[in-house]
């Protein structure tokens, strides 16, 4: 992994975990679910939604210097209001930063699974 990660692991048998909650769309919902799903069947493994998301955070961890580069092509963007009815810009704006992500990943150099 990343010296970044690697200097956040704990000792060995040490298990540290953080909680956190997070409020997805029911579309969002959908996506999570299929990728941990992809990845079940794919490694025959038990995955949970943790185990998906901490990989998913090595993998944005490891693109974070060019998903960097990449947000700065996009410049200063105003959070959408929660408020009801304003669904569809809380969507283009997480559009625009989902593509900012894909865009620093693909840049990115190939991460070494095995270290």
């Amino acid at each position: 992994p990343p010296a970044a990660l690697l200097s956040q692991m704990p000792e060995a048998g040490a298990i540290s975990l953080v909680k956190r909650e997070f409020v997805l769309t029911p579309a969002t919902e959908q996506s999570l679910l299929a990728l941990i799903d992809i990845l079940r069947r794919a490694t025959g493994a038990r995955l949970s939604a943790s185990h998906v998301l901490r990989a998913m955070l090595i993998g944005v961890e490891h693109a974070r210097p060019t998903i960097e580069t990449e947000s700065r092509r996009i410049g200063p963007l105003k959070l959408p209001s929660n408020a009801h009815g304003r669904d569809a810009e809380r969507a283009r704006f997480e559009r625009r930063i989902a593509a900012v992500l894909i865009a620093g990943m693909r840049a990115a150099a190939s991460l070494d699974a095995e270290s």
